[in-house]
């Protein structure tokens, strides 16, 4: 059956095949525009199934041919199935008419594009090339500059934590990061940032020596950046979030997994005390809380003594001052309800003064039995250590500890590092050396 349409289609061919020989063009001709002359010169046909297989799921088939797909498709009546085939024929001659209608300049740009995505990675259609194009077009008409996107993004995150979502020393981190990020980049689109491009900054950033930054640092920026393009991607100036491509994953820190948490011994430990006996005995309890309970610095500077229970013989650690924003309680040994006593008050804060302050008096002691730098969290990983050795139960260290990964933290970090006799040691550190309540009234 001839298709009077087929002559509106010559001219197109004609010019189009003067511009242009290639392979590709022929296939397209072939697939495309042939094809909808094809299509559009089969009805679409309905036909009744006499198989068992039919008439136990819908007898009536309508079948033909739509975008180069076969179509089959089956009902329970023929008037559904004659409806559906009628309105499929007209589906087709559309689409032959349209190509018809398709220029020969609109046919050759078809063609080189075709040719452009057929050398990227992937199977994307040209249709999709399309989208992604007008996509890109609308979010960069909408996208702002990174030092606009900052501006906005400090009230958004104040907010947050004046609501309690996140901590201020969170806060603090955050700021630190974007606010370098924008020094840097201000003055670029936000939607310009690819996860290729972020990666190359991450990559040169540099200490005021000039030295590479760490990968534990380069970790912490990447994390600390990826709720900033958070912020872009929700206010759709830009259109995905970079921050989640493979590309800019976090780095592997090789040096840091193989590295166990420095802890003190048993002697170590006593020198430590009695230096802080003899010299700074504000900072008695917070030690005792860290060797003792395995509270953390930052956690021990934050508490209120209101928060040891002496009644339950515990101390409470609030998830408004825990690291992990996680409540724990920590049994309280007798060796420190020894230590604790003399300081003991109903509430205020356990140490006055600023965390920095606190921070560096105990390095200063710590350097008195030389210990020339303070290991991070040192008298937490000893109390870890210490407590599995003497007890055995890695439940009730783990509990203690409030460790949020469970075992895979714990044995990686704690387990069989130290024997029991030395756990038990360790526990009957008392405070024999110094008449501490004069101490606490000096």
């Amino acid at each position: 059956m001839w298709n009077p349409n087929l002559l509106l289609l010559m001219p197109s061919l004609v010019s189009f095949g003067a511009k242009s020989g290639t392979k590709v063009a022929r296939k397209f001709l072939y697939s495309r525009l042939i094809l909808s002359y094809i299509e559009s010169m089969n009805q679409f046909t309905v036909r009744f199934q006499k198989s068992l297989a039919a008439l136990r799921t819908a007898p009536w088939r309508v079948r033909g041919i739509l975008n180069g797909k076969a179509v089959r498709n089956h009902y329970w009546t023929r008037e559904r199935a004659e409806l559906e085939a009628r309105a499929l024929d007209k589906q087709v001659r559309a689409n032959g008419e349209k190509a018809a209608a398709c220029p020969a300049g609109v046919i050759h740009d078809a063609l080189e594009g075709l040719e452009i995505i057929a050398g990227c990675p992937g199977n994307a259609t040209l249709i999709e090339a399309c989208k992604f194009y007008a996509r890109h077009h609308d979010v960069r008409a909408k996208s702002i500059l990174v030092s606009e996107a900052w501006k906005q993004y400090i009230p958004y995150y104040e907010r947050r934590v004046e609501r309690g979502e996140v901590r201020s020393k969170s806060w603090e981190s955050v700021r630190k990061v974007v606010a370098h990020f924008e020094r840097d980049n201000g003055e670029s689109q936000v939607c310009d940032w690819a996860p290729l491009k972020i990666k190359g900054w991450l990559d040169g950033l540099k200490t005021r020596e000039g030295k590479p930054f760490s990968v534990g640092s380069i970790n912490s920026y990447r994390l600390n950046l990826s709720g900033f393009f958070t912020f872009c991607v929700d206010n759709a100036w830009l259109a995905v979030h970079p921050m989640k491509d493979k590309k800019v994953r976090a780095l592997r820190n090789l040096a840091a997994r193989e590295k166990l948490p420095e802890i003190f011994t048993v002697e170590q430990l006593t020198k430590l005390l009695e230096v802080a006996q003899a010299t700074d005995p504000q900072i008695i309890v917070p030690i005792v809380l860290g060797a003792f309970a395995g509270i953390r610095p930052t956690e021990a500077w934050k508490m209120d003594w209101s928060m040891i229970k002496w009644d339950r013989q515990i101390v409470d650690v609030p998830a408004s001052i825990a690291k992990t924003a996680d409540w724990r309680e920590v049994p309280i040994s007798p060796n420190l309800r020894e230590w604790l006593a003399p300081y003991r008050k109903e509430k205020g804060p356990v140490f006055a003064g600023r965390q920095a302050n606190l921070i560096a008096r105990i390095s200063a002691a710590g350097k008195a039995i030389g210990v020339t730098e303070w290991p991070e969290d040192v008298l937490r990983h000893s109390y870890g250590s210490f407590h599995y050795a003497a007890t055995e139960n890695v439940e009730a260290t783990i509990a203690r500890m409030g460790h949020k990964s469970g075992l895979q933290i714990f044995f990686k970090h704690y387990r069989n590092r130290r024997s029991k006799e030395e756990g038990k040691a360790y526990f009957e550190i008392r405070p024999q050396l110094v008449p501490l309540p004069q101490l606490a009234a000096a």
